[in-house]
C-alpha cells in the first residue's frame, strides 16, 4: 500500500483550489493527471434546482469513507496519487461541489481510477448525505 499524505482528502466550506490540488499531484514521475470537477446543475428531476446542501453533520463518517475510497484506488490501480475535495454547506447552481484528481505515469490508469472514485462517491456518499432543494411549482417544459 502506498503511504497516505495529509490533506489529500478534504471536506471544506471554501471554494476548491484547483491549482493547489493539481500541485499536490505533480511529480517528475507523472505523465498524466485525470480530474473530475463537479458543479451544481440548475435542473434536477425535471425541476429547477434552488441549491444543494451537504451538511456538516455526518462529515466525519463521509471523510473516513472517502479516505477508504482513496486507499482502495491506490491499491487497485497503477496510480501515483489521488486527491479528493468535497464542498460542504449550501451550494447554489454553478457552485463547485467535488474535485477528484488522479496522477499516474500514463493516462489509462489515471482515468480508470478517477472514474472508480467518482462512481463510488455518487453511489456510497452523496445519496444519503446531500439534501437537494428544488424550486417548488417550477416544472421545466
Amino acid at each position: 500500500m502506498k503511504p497516505e499524505k495529509e490533506k489529500m482528502v478534504e471536506l471544506t466550506e471554501d471554494e476548491i483550489d484547483l491549482a493547489g490540488a493539481m500541485k499536490k499531484l505533480k511529480s517528475p514521475e507523472i505523465g498524466a493527471i485525470a480530474s473530475y470537477f463537479g458543479s451544481v446543475r440548475n435542473t434536477s428531476q425535471g425541476k429547477k434546482t434552488a441549491g444543494i446542501k451537504y451538511p456538516g453533520e455526518g462529515s466525519s463518517l463521509v471523510l473516513e469513507k472517502m479516505k477508504e475510497m482513496r486507499r482502495d484506488a491506490l491499491n487497485k490501480y497503477d496510480i501515483r496519487d489521488a486527491v479528493m475535495i468535497q464542498r460542504i454547506g449550501y451550494l447554489k447552481p454553478g457552485d463547485n461541489i467535488l474535485l477528484v484528481g488522479i496522477s499516474a505515469s500514463t493516462r489509462t490508469p489515471a482515468f480508470e481510477a478517477c472514474s472508480y472514485i467518482i462512481d463510488r462517491i455518487k453511489a456510497e456518499v452523496h445519496p444519503g448525505w446531500k439534501k437537494e432543494k428544488l424550486q417548488s411549482n417550477v416544472d421545466l417544459p
